[in-house]
């Protein structure tokens, strides 16, 4: 097992990545962590899961029954680490996230207008 890349392991119809790899599947895809620090998706979902991680260049080892069974490692290009940081970050900040969208759901049409006019000041605008 490898703690530069996602490792995957197949067990029946189902996938599951354990550990700090499984916040990299939450950013991209906001799969559920549960407290064990373990994520999963269901088979069909495998083609997603793959191509998403070779666009990012991320590099994966899946495993059924202890063996290596697909691999991609991008070697220098790897961006493991970006994206566990990113996954660290947004899980970190998911229940503030949640609880300012609670609050932006209440303000009024010019309240939030002159939120959005100060939130585009720092990212792009929609």
């Amino acid at each position: 097992i490898n703690f530069d890349c996602i490792n995957i392991v197949k067990t029946s119809k189902f996938y599951n990545v354990y550990g700090e790899s499984a916040y990299i599947l939450y950013y991209l895809f906001s799969y559920k962590v549960n407290s064990g620090m373990r994520t999963g998706f269901p088979e069909q979902a495998k083609n997603k899961v793959i191509n998403a991680l070779l666009d990012k260049k991320i590099s994966y080892k899946i495993f059924e029954n202890e063996q290596v069974i697909e691999e991609k490692d991008f070697k220098k290009l790897n961006n493991y680490d970006k994206y566990l940081s990113k996954g660290i970050l947004k899980y970190k900040n998911k229940d503030k996230l949640a609880c300012l969208n609670e609050k932006i759901n209440d303000l009024n049409e010019t309240e939030l207008n002159e939120l959005l006019d100060i939130i585009e000041k720092y990212v792009s605008k929609c």
